[in-house]
């Protein structure tokens, strides 16, 4: 999936990249089911250059984006959104872990550094 989601970062199509191409790195700093699913266990493993301590508040960016598989082995069930709002992309807080709307539910989530070749 990684040509995949090379392209996303770079807002490329789909097919941009292959397995030959690819020029990022992804590093994995966070999965909830080994990790923990806490606040103080996010934290401490993530890397966020937008900040995680210092004054909580919305982060300014157009970079992010989520995704999700619903079927990590068919990558046609992936669905992507970017950043709608750059002013409110990210809220940054030390003492809170990802927030996640009530109605949505995840089993595991990952969280990658990308580190450009």
């Amino acid at each position: 999936h990684i040509p995949l989601f090379s392209a996303w970062i770079d807002k490329k199509d789909s097919s941009y990249y292959n397995k030959r191409n690819i020029p990022y790195e992804f590093k994995l700093l966070y999965r909830s089911s080994q990790d923990g699913f806490n606040a103080a266990s996010f934290h401490r493993n993530c890397y966020n250059p937008l900040d995680w301590s210092g004054s909580h508040g919305y982060k300014n960016t157009a970079d992010s984006f989520l995704f999700n598989l619903t079927d990590g082995n068919n990558i046609s069930t992936a669905r992507l959104g970017y950043v709608i709002k750059a002013s409110h992309a990210v809220f940054c807080c030390n003492n809170q872990g990802p927030s996640i709307p009530k109605k949505f539910t995840v089993e595991n989530f990952e969280i990658f550094q990308v580190i450009k070749k």
